[in-house]
């Protein structure tokens, strides 16, 4: 499967604020919940710890900012290296 990000950026400017709302509500709620390991996890309040299995990105809240997520996606190429990586 092509990762089609002009796809997702079309999905997430559709996204209802309800909904995302609720899967954040959601996910922080089974985290908070969760006190140890959650599968290769370590679950701390609300600080998930994963041990790296290789390249990341790491980046802050882009406060919706789309172009700097594009950019960022682009610079790192790091669709580029998911996709290899599937080869």
């Amino acid at each position: 499967m092509d990762f089609d990000l002009s796809h997702v950026i079309r999905e997430s400017m559709e996204v209802s604020l309800t909904s995302y709302k609720e899967v954040v509500e959601g996910a922080t709620r089974l985290l908070a919940g969760e006190k140890g390991r959650v599968g290769s996890f370590h679950v701390v309040g609300r600080l998930v710890e994963m041990k790296p299995l290789g390249p990341a990105v790491v980046m802050g809240d882009l406060h919706g900012d789309l172009e700097s997520l594009v950019h960022i996606l682009q610079e790192s190429r790091i669709i580029h290296r998911l996709e290899e990586s599937k080869s």
